[in-house]
């Protein structure tokens, strides 16, 4: 009967001393996995931080102001030095601004007006000069129409307009294209200003 007593205490020591075992196995991943935890969320406030320090968060920080080249070129808010170029900012230089200009109107030229026999055809597909050169009939011929729209399109491009035959001649009763040309001139505003073996139309 004693030895059944013993055998049962026994028994029963070792299922508590089982248990203990489970339960400290079990503290110890539990505190093994709150130390990782632990530095997991170290590590990402360690990043955080880091990263705040290098973009100047919460820091005072100078305005920003674009660099250029040398101090004689420079406006208000820009200073010297090298900047490197931002994404989809394109900077304008002055080729870009005048071929800009000549896709919108066209690049400035000089248009040429007068007689045409001993005048404008001396001009005519020369480079830099502008010539109305059209045919008297058939699809395209000429007309005032054309001719008007051909000195309003010389004006607004702010071309240079060259008269090569002397508009103070007098002119055959019955007028010509020439002498009409003059006359929109003058309803624009222009007069002429005699330079050597030509006249420049400007504005009065």
């Amino acid at each position: 009967m004693t030895s059944r007593r013993f055998g049962s205490t026994e028994l029963l020591m070792q299922a508590a001393r089982a248990g203990q075992s489970r339960i400290n196995c079990g503290l110890r991943a539990l505190l093994v996995a709150f130390v990782g935890l632990a530095l997991l969320v170290a590590g990402i406030l360690v990043g955080t931080v880091s990263a705040a320090a290098e973009n100047g968060v919460g820091a005072s920080t100078p305005a920003v102001a674009n660099t250029v080249g040398s101090s004689s070129d420079i406006g208000a808010g820009q200073r010297p030095g090298k900047s490197l170029p931002l994404p989809g900012i394109v900077v304008a230089t002055g080729v870009a601004a005048e071929g800009a200009e000549a896709a919108a109107g066209g690049a400035r030229q000089v248009t040429v007006l007068g007689r045409y026999t001993g005048g404008v055809d001396a001009y005519v597909g020369k480079p830099g000069f502008n010539t109305l050169n059209l045919p008297k009939s058939g699809t395209g011929r000429w007309n005032w129409t054309r001719n008007k729209r051909f000195i309003d399109d010389a004006i607004d491009r702010g071309d240079e307009i060259r008269l090569v035959t002397n508009p103070n001649e007098p002119l055959y009763q019955g007028g010509n294209t020439f002498q009409r040309e003059l006359r929109y001139l003058q309803d624009r505003g222009y007069t002429w200003q005699e330079q050597g073996d030509y006249w420049n139309a400007v504005p009065r």
